[in-house]
């Protein structure tokens, strides 16, 4: 799931942004996360989302107008939790994210 657009501001500045969910889609994918959880697992999706924040500033920027980067905010869940939640182990309230 993908939505993006922008916002103007009070000030009549704009803030663009992209909304997405990276997710696996095989089970192997997961497991492979679950045994190697100091890694990145997102790492090239994480790298998708800078670059899609570096277009726009550089676009911006060399057409006249006045582009800042701001910090991306990132919600993942924990895995073990997801697969207690799953497994009817744990409520959806305690699935939090880091």
């Amino acid at each position: 799931m993908n939505t993006g657009g922008y916002e103007q501001n009070s000030d009549g500045s704009y803030n663009f942004f992209i909304k997405g969910v990276d997710r696996f889609i095989l089970m192997l994918q997961k497991g492979i996360v679950w045994i190697t959880q100091f890694v990145n697992a997102f790492l090239k999706d994480d790298i998708l989302w800078k670059s899609f924040q570096t277009i726009i500033n550089e676009f911006v920027n060399n057409n006249g107008g006045k582009a800042t980067i701001l910090p991306i905010i990132k919600n993942r869940p924990d895995c073990k939790k997801e697969d207690k939640v799953l497994k009817g182990e744990r409520s959806l309230s305690e699935l939090g994210c880091n």
